[in-house]
């Protein structure tokens, strides 16, 4: 679904890593890691929505705290969830996005 998303606004992704959807499957049952098998953009935006439906916006204060300035400053409601990350990531500079996505690398 991530990827027919990507596709639909020509956003273009790092190619499949399994075009054959068993040997993704087996991949995932052997315990590959995540980034070993779906597309680097497709995992990226998967780990940010969990991570944005669990935590807060109040999170950004421990790993990127000038992010976490300019989302209060413009009053983006700091309940955890993907509509409020998303209005903050539209408004973060790209250094701020940067740190963010470095963050869920290690998540």
């Amino acid at each position: 679904m991530i990827r027919t998303l990507f596709e639909y606004y020509k956003i273009p992704l790092e190619p499949e890593k399994y075009s054959n959807k068993m040997e993704k499957i087996q991949a995932q049952i052997e315990g590959k890691d995540t980034f070993e098998i779906f597309p680097f953009e497709q995992e990226i935006t998967r780990k940010f929505y969990l991570y944005a439906n669990n935590h807060s916006l109040e999170s950004l204060n421990d790993f990127a705290p000038e992010a976490f300035l300019r989302v209060k400053e413009k009053g983006i409601n700091l309940y955890g969830n993907g509509i409020h990350w998303s209005q903050a990531w539209n408004l973060l500079e790209h250094s701020e996005k940067q740190k963010i996505v470095e963050f869920l690398f290690q998540y």
